[in-house]
């Protein structure tokens, strides 16, 4: 067999939504840390109970088999579909009103979310049904004594001589979900990673949109180190308005920009699709390393003692770690990270208001500029910001 071809195993059955709930409840089946929240609103839930009381087509739900120091079953498609059957058999549905929703995304190149993603994250609730699980339930957050079965099921002649909860327990054990069960084809946990990486990869493109970080950490999760390596702890403060730094648009860009050494073509066939290129730069650090324009460090324990340096940076040059526009961030930030993470230097805080001066004035600079504070997207806006703040940093390097 061509080495390129894996022996992976996927087995085929169903199950009934009794035996979902207690593969659910028990444990033996777990969310992904990655996983999407609950994203479903009653209605479809109850649609939902209506297909599968009409026998309709439900799309099988996929698990698969991940060997760590213990044996995991994920959820990797179906989470919706399997915490609507809880749901419906608990009687329950979440209380928008009582429950956070994810309100503080990436923010783009044009100093905002993009209004689909933010109109999709306005109507997410940090909530999946692992808050339904013992030890986690705080029933003041739930509507319930919700009946999603249809009053015309109860009527039929064969339920006539049965209560509610008696056709609700019928229903619930006679009423079948299938399954599609994954087996990779290796015990070795880093092929595993591999595998399961391109799975989700592929299941994130041809299904529903993922919020960015969502579909970004399905491509590393279960990998502690890598969760710290795009997103090192320190970052998580650094705020633009309402949103966040998004740490790996900085690694992926300036990755590129040291392995060509220029920053004419950074990025080039990405305009309007750089979330697709900042995903291109974690599968590359996860392991798919053919023909991709980027740099790699050389080991983790490397880069984690550089993440360190960086902070130390940040707290000893007082770099702000709140900004007004993804313009002011980019000159503050393109320069720093590269020259401590790619080229290994150090910014000596002795001339740090001159530092602050030149980035201030190079600032103002691109603000006057009609077209570049209309569009700092642009590719050719960007490229500048990123050989700008690189060279404003190099005359302050130590030793140098």
């Amino acid at each position: 067999m061509d080495s390129r071809i894996m022996n992976n195993k996927v087995y085929y059955g169903e199950y009934s939504l009794k035996h979902w709930i207690d593969l659910m409840l028990s444990g033996n089946i777990t969310l992904p840390p990655y996983q999407r929240s609950f994203v479903w609103d009653k209605n479809r839930v109850e649609k939902l109970i209506q297909s599968l009381i009409k026998r309709q087509f439900i799309p099988p739900v996929t698990i698969g088999g991940f060997s760590k120091e213990e044996k995991k079953n994920l959820i990797i498609d179906g989470q919706q579909r399997l915490t609507s059957l809880l749901l419906a058999y608990r009687g329950l549905f979440p209380d928008k009103d009582k429950i956070d929703k994810f309100n503080d995304g990436y923010i783009d190149e044009n100093d905002d979310q993009d209004q689909d993603i933010k109109e999709q994250r306005d109507k997410i609730l940090k909530w999946n049904y692992n808050e339904l699980l013992n030890g986690n339930f705080q029933e003041e957050l739930y509507d319930s004594k919700i009946d999603y079965i249809p009053e015309w099921f109860y009527k039929i002649e064969e339920h006539k001589e049965k209560s509610k909860e008696e056709v609700k327990e019928y229903f619930f054990k006679n009423t079948y979900l299938g399954f599609s069960y994954i087996v990779p084809h290796t015990e070795d946990e880093k092929e595993q990673q591999k595998f399961y990486t391109s799975v989700f990869r592929h299941i994130n493109v041809q299904g529903k949109t993922l919020l960015p970080e969502e579909s970004r950490q399905s491509l590393y999760y279960y990998n502690k180190e890598l969760e710290k390596f795009f997103d090192p702890d320190f970052v998580q403060s650094i705020k633009i308005g309402s949103g966040r730094m998004d740490f790996v648009r900085y690694l992926a860009l300036l990755s590129e920009y040291k392995k060509k050494g220029r920053d004419t073509s950074i990025a080039q066939g990405y305009k309007g699709k750089m979330e697709e290129y900042y995903e291109n730069y974690i599968f590359f650090i996860v392991g798919e390393k053919e023909n991709a324009p980027f740099i790699d460090f050389e080991n983790i324990k490397e880069y984690q003692v550089k993440i360190k340096t960086l902070e130390s940076q940040f707290n000893d040059l007082s770099i702000p770690k709140n900004y007004q526009s993804i313009i002011d961030m980019d000159t503050y930030l393109f320069g720093l990270i590269y020259m401590v993470l790619f080229e290994d230097k150090v910014i000596i805080t002795e001339k740090t208001d001159l530092l602050k001066t030149d980035i201030s004035k190079k600032i103002s600079q691109y603000k006057r500029d009609k077209k570049h504070q209309k569009s700092p997207a642009n590719l050719g806006n960007l490229r500048r910001r990123i050989k700008d703040s690189i060279n404003i940093y190099k005359k302050y390097l130590q030793n140098e």
